[in-house]
């Protein structure tokens, strides 16, 4: 878990007046596994943060260091905006005509930061009880006018065999490394001689990430 998540975590816990295991206890996560997850040991936790932002006070797109205020207006499908690209979902190699299995006809709001076009993606696997969006701004656009550092989100594209895989990754080692974004287990893409493998591009840049909650959802057991 990148090292920003575990700061703002634990500065929220501390400004919540809530101890560590009590919010273990209110998401239903063990002591170990929460413990665990503040060490910065835990990839997959990225998931539960979004069932935790009431109780800390902030936005999910905070905690993950996608903005630095605490709260922002972002309205989802209330007023015209962007709509959906695609899905953005590590290890899932679709073809070109593959059905669309997200929704086509929803109106997504920009991110209100920045004046460039963008896009929006469903991502997943979503946090638990969730339906998880990046708004995303095409890497072009966004480098004409700022730099893309360490820690960015990134939404790369790879291609093989006639199959295409979209996710978000995130960009570290001095921009020479991508590393998948909130997973355990996954092969990290490498640069060399500053050129990424045949059939990876990186396509924009994940600006914020909104979440729409499930009605309906059953939470799961405790997990060890």
């Amino acid at each position: 878990m990148a090292v920003i998540v575990v700061e703002r975590l634990r500065e929220r816990i501390a400004a919540s007046g809530m101890s560590q295991f009590e919010l273990a206890e209110s998401v239903g996560l063990s002591r170990g596994y929460f413990n665990a997850a503040l060490k910065g040991k835990k990839k997959t936790f990225q998931a539960y943060i979004a069932k935790v932002e009431k109780a800390l006070q902030c936005d999910y797109a905070y905690i993950l260091g996608l903005q630095d205020t605490l709260k922002a207006n972002r309205p989802i499908g209330k007023t015209p905006g962007i709509s959906i690209k695609g899905v953005a979902e590590i290890n899932e190699w679709r073809r070109n005509s593959s059905p669309k299995d997200y929704p086509t006809d929803m109106l997504v709001s920009p991110d209100a930061r920045f004046d460039l076009d963008q896009a929006a993606y469903v991502m997943r696997p979503a946090p638990p009880g969730f339906t998880c969006l990046a708004i995303t701004i095409d890497i072009a656009s966004f480098e004409a006018s700022m730099r893309v550092k360490d820690g960015a989100l990134l939404l790369v594209e790879r291609s093989r065999s006639g199959s295409k895989e979209t996710g978000i990754w995130t960009l570290l080692a001095s921009g020479n490394r991508l590393e998948p974004f909130g997973q355990e287990v996954s092969t990290p893409i490498i640069q060399s001689n500053k050129k990424w493998p045949r059939g990876t591009k990186i396509i924009a840049v994940v600006t914020c990430i909104t979440l729409l909650r499930n009605l309906n959802y059953n939470p799961p057991s405790k997990k060890n």
